[in-house]
């Protein structure tokens, strides 16, 4: 069989989770939300640049960047929340 070198390329996918008490296991069903929807940033070639997500009593903002290999996705919290499920001002 023959195959396209580009066919064969596999793209690396990077997390990077600096939101304390999220699980390894959580993180990736916020990354897998976010590459589920496509890559509907940068004309098409980028993960959503920033989704956010309610976790508990707070929110998460996942970020994505594009390397030159790779994606890069960057879990955060985001604001905490507010009984009501609204940002908490306080």
């Amino acid at each position: 069989m023959n195959y396209n070198k580009k066919e064969l390329t596999m793209r690396k996918i990077i997390i990077d989770n600096k939101m304390e008490g999220l699980t390894d296991t959580e993180a990736l069903q916020y990354v897998q939300a976010v590459i589920q929807d496509g890559r509907i940033s940068n004309d098409g070639k980028q993960y959503c640049y920033l989704t956010v997500f309610k976790h508990k009593d707070t929110s998460i903002a996942v970020g994505t960047f594009l390397n030159k290999e790779s994606d890069r996705f960057l879990i955060v919290e985001d604001f905490p929340l507010s009984n009501n499920g609204d940002i908490d001002n306080e």
